[in-house]
């Protein structure tokens, strides 16, 4: 393997992580739309609450069993107090896995940063290697030619 060679064979290593990095910032992006979704879906449901128990409130009204409305109304309000329950959770975990992949993202990027300045640091040393040797073999053909 000559030195050329290893030169070439930085990129190809540096690659995946760039790859990675481009990942993590669509898997963000997702995640925030995700979030995002939830908080929206919340918002529906607690409209949808609202509406039930303005449709139960007028429900009460035209009803004389008072037992029966009270019996719907808990369960109503237990079935919503459920998928409220879900709702944070979904939205507490997806905020978990969020603030997670921030911190690989930017973990990556850091790794990236290091890479960049190995290679670079790599690169000077072959160009500085190429330039002796071409030095010495120049000096060596002034000698035999002398």
């Amino acid at each position: 393997m000559t030195q050329t060679s290893r030169v070439y064979m930085i990129p190809s290593i540096v690659a995946p992580v760039h790859n990675v990095d481009i990942d993590f910032e669509t898997k963000f992006i997702g995640t925030r739309y995700d979030i995002a979704a939830k908080e929206i879906s919340s918002m529906v449901l607690m409209k949808r609450h609202e509406t039930n128990e303005a449709y139960l409130n007028s429900a009460s009204k035209k009803k004389s069993n008072a037992v029966e409305i009270e019996s719907l109304r808990e369960k109503y309000h237990q079935r919503v107090s459920t998928l409220v329950g879900k709702i944070y959770e979904e939205r507490d975990t997806l905020r978990r896995e969020l603030n997670k992949k921030v911190m690989m993202f930017c973990s990556f990027k850091g790794n990236g940063k290091i890479i960049n300045q190995v290679m670079a640091t790599g690169e000077e040393l072959h160009r500085s290697r190429l330039l002796k040797k071409l030095k010495s073999e120049n000096l060596k053909r002034k000698k035999k030619q002398v």
